[in-house]
Parts: C-alpha cells; structure tokens; sequence
C-alpha cells in the first residue's frame, strides 16, 4: 500500500453461493483490514477465551513494521541494471509497450 497507493484490489465477497467481485483501492482494503485487526485484538484482550489473541497483535504489529519498513527496501532506479536490446525477444518489451512476438 505505500509503495503503489493507487494499486486496486479485487475483493470476492460470497453471498450463499454467488461470489460478488468488487475493485476497491488497496488503502480502503488495508485500512478496513488494519482496523478489524485492531477490533479483533481488543475484543481478545476484553473476553475470557482460551488464547490470549496474540496472533491479531502480531498482525497489527507486522503491519506497522512494514508500513514504516517497506520504503527502505525500494532500489532506486540507478541501482537496476541495464537491459539490452536482445532481451526483447520472447514478447519483453523494454520500453513497456506491451507485448510483442518476434519469433525466428
């Protein structure tokens, strides 16, 4: 989510037996995720129950760890290397330009 905000997901959600596909923005779907984590965990700690809910902490705890983490993992762009013009063979097009065939 904070390396591509704009990304979208498709979310199924099944009612009885027809699933339902949605496209929702990757920040409204982590965000609604973050959050029943978040509720979840709380409930675990206020109820008597047999585990302690540390597994809904653990995610939350991931969560923040990535999203503070996950920029220092990017390269930047002069660290990639170079790519040559006979790479482009098989259908991959340097130039993003979609796919193209030039089989021998």
């Amino acid at each position: 989510m904070r390396l591509f905000p704009l990304a979208r997901v498709v979310v199924v959600v099944p009612i009885l037996f027809i699933p339902l596909f949605f496209e929702v923005y990757a920040f409204l779907f982590v965000g609604l995720w973050f959050l029943i984590q978040i509720f979840q965990g709380a409930l675990e700690l206020l109820l008597p129950s047999s585990g302690g809910g540390v597994a809904w902490w653990a995610h939350v705890g991931g969560f923040v760890a990535g999203l503070t983490l996950g920029p220092l993992l990017v390269r930047s762009e002069q660290r990639y290397r170079a790519y040559y013009p006979d790479e482009g063979v098989l259908g991959f097009d340097t130039r993003g330009a979609g796919m193209t065939c030039h089989l021998p």
